[in-house]
């Protein structure tokens, strides 16, 4: 199966934001593309790409998740596509973002300048990420509803620093906060039906 993570930014600033984070978003993307196979036995072919949404009056005030939706369904729905997108959805099931069959999204954190950029990165985005693979992850093992409800209270643990995330090296090593790490996962939850 595909996995399509699929950078979504505005027209007027996709030069800049590639030219800061395309190399984060594509060694996330070879990272989860690792993961997945190491702890779920899923072999997924990886590849990233970028939506550019071009800025018109219309496109501006109306692009949003029908628009994402329609992408996925374009460009196949037998793929899963994971979109990291400048726009939280106005609905979901899940804090961290957005998941149906074969379809992901959360809010791709824009650095704040604050911190170290791929630190900055890990625990906002990746982290995220893992989230929502989580979801797509019980929906193909047909795991149930107490695996999504176990997904979201091991999530609150994270969140509300109960637990640390699962931090990996650029050679995906697990480390130490005090490390250097590129990758951040929420733990694994091990309630499964």
């Amino acid at each position: 199966m595909n996995l399509h993570f699929i950078y979504v930014v505005k027209s007027d600033e996709w030069k800049d934001k590639l030219k800061d984070e395309w190399s984060y978003v594509y060694s996330m993307a070879k990272f989860y593309e690792w993961w997945l196979r190491k702890n779920f036995g899923l072999h997924y072919n990886v590849n990233t790409d970028v939506l550019v949404v071009v800025k018109t009056a219309l496109m501006a005030l109306r692009f949003g998740m029908k628009d994402l939706v329609k992408h996925h369904k374009e460009k196949g729905e037998a793929n899963y596509h994971f979109y990291l997108s400048y726009f939280r959805p106005r609905w979901s099931d899940c804090s961290s973002g957005f998941f149906t069959e074969n379809m992901g999204l959360i809010q791709w954190k824009n650095y704040d300048g604050k911190a170290d950029k791929n630190r900055f990165f890990a625990l906002e985005n990746c982290a995220q990420v893992s989230h929502v693979l989580l979801h797509e992850v019980g929906r193909q093992k047909k795991y149930g509803k107490k695996y999504r409800d176990a997904i979201h209270e091991q999530w609150d643990k994270h969140i509300y620093n109960v637990e640390e995330y699962e931090l990996y090296d650029k050679r995906f090593r697990r480390v130490e906060k005090r490390d250097d790490f590129l990758f951040a996962t929420m733990k694994i939850p091990a309630t499964r039906e």
